[in-house]
């Protein structure tokens, strides 16, 4: 089945992460290093930082829902060739149409991804609150290894749960099945009953993401389809492929 649709998903894909990379990648690595310089800057230059503070502004405010978006469009294709077991290769125009994303969809993702990274940032926020009341109990040096090193810890921690109790959500929420809370109450659900299928996709998946990563923008072209294939299987054999009632 991938084989016979690689073209359409490889095009599609191509497509979103051109997308992504000149909205958020190349201006985030511009203002990256915009911001390298900014102790460079004299006075009467003060509205060079303050533009480069609101480009990053807009970039971060834009990041949520173009992933969001990114990611629903890939969710959809996906689903589109696997729920019904598709074998005459798709066209890419006809692939093409899952471009076009329900604003639902793409807010509903947005919110969770939101949420996820709130969640990250209170965490880490907690952490370093941790590592200075460390540091004045104890050598300074010893506190901040021991809490980087649980820090760390607690964070690959937490993406994993992540990744293996939200990734049915935002399929549920790609596939317009309910509302957002009856999405995320069933993917949770579906994550803790289908517990070994589960694990063994979010394994797959963080592999291929990990390779994609690697090999830059040009990998993560190819792996992005391959780790979203093998998800919208999993996900049809744990909902039985059937759709819920819109809400």
């Amino acid at each position: 089945m991938l084989k016979s649709h690689l073209f359409s998903l490889l095009g599609v894909s191509l497509i979103v992460n051109l997308i992504w990379f000149a909205v958020i990648g190349w201006p985030a690595r511009i203002l990256y290093q915009q911001w390298q310089t900014l102790g460079d800057i004299g006075k009467g230059d003060e509205l060079v930082a303050v533009g480069v503070l609101g480009a990053t502004l807009a970039v971060g405010i834009l990041s949520a829902p173009l992933s969001a978006y990114t990611m629903a469009v890939m969710i959809r294709l996906a689903l589109r060739i696997s729920r019904y077991g598709q074998r005459s290769p798709l066209g890419l125009r006809s692939a093409m149409g899952e471009l076009w994303v329900p604003l639902a969809v793409t807010m509903r993702l947005t919110v969770l991804f939101i949420l996820m990274g709130f969640t990250l940032f209170a965490v880490l926020m907690v952490g370093l609150f941790v590592v200075i009341a460390l540091s004045l109990a104890m050598d300074p040096k010893q506190a901040v290894l021991l809490g980087t090193f649980g820090l760390g810890s607690i964070l690959i921690a937490i993406v994993f749960l992540f990744q293996w109790l939200m990734w049915p959500v935002t399929f549920l929420i790609a596939d317009e099945r309910g509302n957002f809370a009856a999405a995320f109450s069933g993917g949770i659900s579906l994550a803790r009953q289908h517990r070994r299928l589960s694990l063994s996709l979010v394994t797959v998946y963080f592999v291929l993401a990990t390779v994609g990563s690697l090999l830059l923008y040009v990998g993560q072209i190819v792996t992005t389809p391959v780790a979203m294939m093998a998800l919208a299987i999993g996900y049809l054999q744990m909902t039985g492929g059937q759709r819920f009632l819109r809400s």
